[in-house]
């Protein structure tokens, strides 16, 4: 690292601000002010930093914005070549299309000097994001909507991604279709192929299934001439809400290109599932399932998608590599252990799976928590965990001890759980301490046998519904029957 490099790391606010008034400056200002720099824990293929800023614009008026500065990540990478100044120029190409709100970009800078990578600053815009760990589906402000509230969050949602893929691809977004020859699927597609190649050694989790969701991609790739505007990132957890419901501001364009509109329908859907059937929850009450999706997709203006199969095994190919690669920044960083980071990639290769199961006609199977896995990760042991005295199992069930130890029966994501419910605390340990693949079968009270088929089917498939309740500290799992 340069000296200067060193410096902007070391002093952030000072090299901001310094930075801010050159700007300023420049524009025809005076007496830039910066104030305190906070940055939210999230995030991690680039750095956010919240600062309130004022100084006097080039007619003697005094202005004052609450910024964002958002800065490459240079110590990492998700993807091939991150790069956050074309983020910021397709914001603001995008910048008063009808339907696509986008925060205003004031300033970008490539100079690598002022905080050790390249930045964008954009005027903040607040609102409320349904989160992503926990799930929105399970916890968060999203709970406490009204089932007709959600429908029309949901459906706002859906009418700006319609309204993004109207939206033509030529004057300031031409840049977005990068010069080469086939159709922009065929391009996109050869983009995957290489960065499958990329993070070679980053795929460790069910190589198996990825490598054959790659090739069927490649093999069976739909005549689909269509080129618009894609988002790349299509989902509720980048829409900041206001407090109507109406759409603040689409963000996250890191991965902004062209192609058919499928590719970002799929990556909706998959996302969706990715936060809520993957992880054994249901759907809060108004939120549309997948074919409700699609058909509100459809009723609101969107171009037909026929080949919605093959976009979702699109999208879960691009989520397994992605977080493929966050499993190893989150352990080389110490952010968190091996067994806890590839809860994710295990997640996402599973609906890889589900997805060649549909294309190829076989019967959906249940979720499995884990295909093969190489490299350094092992599946944990079984832990012994305390019963929660504030969340007993539901009247008529009782927890199947198994072990003589007394530690609660491995069932290894059973199926069904015959019945009831219970809490696993952890007290002050960690998520990540005990891994939310340690499960319990809950069978009928009053002594006797467990069904054989039960038992049977409590052994090999999954099934037991998990949910973060404390994001803060990941310090409880719940357990419940689906």
């Amino acid at each position: 690292m340069t000296a200067e490099k060193a410096a902007g790391a070391s002093d952030p606010r000072g090299a901001l601000t310094a930075w801010l008034a050159r700007r300023v400056d420049v524009d025809g200002g005076s007496d830039a002010e910066l104030g305190e720099l906070t940055s939210p824990n999230a995030g991690y293929s680039g750095k956010t930093l919240f600062a309130r800023a004022s100084w006097t614009d080039a007619r003697g008026a005094r202005q004052a914005e609450e910024l964002v500065f958002r800065v490459q990540q240079s110590d990492h990478q998700l993807f091939v070549a991150p790069d956050a100044l074309r983020q910021a120029r397709t914001m603001r190409a995008l910048a008063g299309t009808p339907g696509v709100p986008v925060p205003r970009i004031l300033y970008t800078e490539a100079d690598e000097s002022v905080l050790g990578a390249p930045f964008y600053v954009m005027v903040r815009v607040h609102g409320r994001v349904p989160g992503d760990v926990p799930s929105w589906h399970a916890t968060g402000w999203t709970v406490a909507l009204t089932p007709d509230q959600r429908t029309r969050l949901y459906d706002n949602g859906l009418g700006a991604l319609v309204a993004l893929h109207r939206a033509p691809v030529g004057g300031d977004l031409q840049f977005l279709a990068e010069p080469a020859t086939g159709t922009a699927l065929e391009r996109y597609l050869a983009r995957l192929e290489g960065w499958y190649e990329w993070c070679g050694p980053s795929r460790r989790f069910d190589p198996d299934t990825l490598a054959e969701g790659v090739r069927h991609l490649l093999d069976h790739r739909p005549e689909d001439p269509a080129e618009g505007v894609v988002w790349g990132d299509a989902r509720p957890g980048n829409i900041s809400f206001a407090d109507d419901l109406s759409v603040g501001a689409l963000f996250d364009w890191e991965t902004a290109t062209t192609g058919p509109p499928g590719i970002d329908l799929g990556w909706w859907l998959m996302f969706e599932r990715f936060l809520c059937e993957a992880q054994g929850l249901t759907r809060l009450e108004g939120v549309p399932d997948r074919e409700r999706t699609l058909a509100r997709y459809a009723a609101l203006g969107g171009a037909p998608v026929p080949d919605i199969d093959y976009y979702e095994l699109v999208a879960g190919v691009v989520m397994t590599l992605i977080s493929s690669r966050l499993a190893d920044v989150l352990v080389q960083s110490g952010r968190a252990p091996e067994k806890f980071a590839s809860i994710f990639p295990l997640r996402a290769v599973g609906l890889v799976r589900e997805s060649l199961d549909r294309l190829r006609g076989r019967p959906a199977l249940p979720p499995r928590p884990a295909g093969p896995v190489t490299g350094p990760f092992r599946p944990p042991a079984p832990l012994a965990l305390p019963w929660s005295r504030r969340c007993p199992p539901r009247r008529g069930a009782r927890a199947d001890r198994g072990a003589r130890d007394g530690s609660l029966r491995r069932a290894g994501w059973p199926r069904r759980s015959p019945a009831g419910c219970c809490r696993v605390r952890t007290s002050d340990r960690p998520l990540h301490a005990v891994l939310a693949r340690t499960v319990v079968l809950i069978v009928p009270a009053g002594g006797g046998a467990v069904d054989p088929e039960r038992r049977r089917r409590a052994d090999s498939g999954p099934s037991i519904r998990r949910q973060l309740v404390a994001p803060a500290s990941l310090n409880s799992m719940i357990l419940s029957q689906s």
